[in-house]
């Protein structure tokens, strides 16, 4: 079982934090007003509300659809 990692990126591109859970593709991301909760969604059917200071996984949706894009 491959995990793919999670990169979020600032606008110039420096990494600033790695999370581990999807099983495909990340193809969406966002983080709320206050930087503590980031969302992300995957080929892998799920979309995850993370916890940007503990770096873990608070809640997983599933679909079985591909998540491409949040609004």
């Amino acid at each position: 079982m491959n995990i793919i990692k999670i990169i979020i990126f600032v606008w110039l591109g420096v990494r600033v934090r790695r999370f581990k859970g999807h099983q495909s593709f990340v193809n969406s991301c966002d983080v709320s007003d206050n930087p503590t909760m980031i969302c992300s969604g995957s080929d892998d059917g799920t979309v995850r509300l993370w916890d940007s200071r503990r770096r873990h996984c608070v809640k997983t949706l599933n679909s079985k659809y591909q998540v491409l894009y949040m609004i």
